[in-house]
């Protein structure tokens, strides 16, 4: 009886486990061509390193990893080839960090904008306008986070004075 209530119990677990972790892997080279074509629009000369499929609300959807421009980004489209999320997380380590780098961020003018941050923006998002910005400090230097709309999304973006790239999120 023992044995049967184990065997039970580790096959609705198993069960359990599948129906949490119901995507897999799709071959780069079978994604929709909309999908393929979407990725192209929003990064010119990415390449998609993987890809995996899920049902999310009903509707099919792919997680990508994209190399695009020296970034690993993470991209979520729709099977009709709309983006759904950008994202690019490296994370700051530590909470004391982050929540006095989140505390340090005050507004600033779009226009007062060092170059070589508007650049970096210009560069990975072609086309893009940013829309708000603020300016803070993280491990004694100094960051903007900003807020650009890129075609149908609203991103927000972390870029160090010097141009460099620390994060970009999808704002929903």
């Amino acid at each position: 009886m023992k044995t049967l209530v184990l065997s039970v119990a580790v096959t609705m677990l198993a069960a359990g486990l599948a129906v949490a972790d119901d995507d897999y892997p799709v071959a780069v080279e079978d994604l929709p061509q909309a999908v393929s074509a979407s990725v192209q629009a929003y990064f010119p000369g990415a390449e998609i390193v993987s890809a995996k499929t899920d049902e999310d609300d009903g509707r099919r959807t792919f997680d990508l990893k994209v190399d695009y421009k020296d970034l690993v980004l993470r991209v979520e489209t729709r099977a009709d080839g709309r983006i759904r999320e950008i994202d690019m997380d490296r994370g700051y380590k530590g909470l004391v960090r982050t929540l006095g780098r989140e505390a340090s961020l005050s507004e600033v003018g779009v226009g007062a904008l060092p170059q070589e941050v508007q650049g970096a923006v210009a560069d990975i998002f072609p086309g893009s306008k940013i829309v708000s910005a603020a300016q803070g400090e993280d491990g004694g230097r100094t960051y903007y986070r900003l807020r650009a709309k890129q075609r149908s999304l609203l991103l927000r973006l972390d870029v160090r004075a010097d141009g460099r790239v620390l994060d970009i999120d999808t704002e929903k």
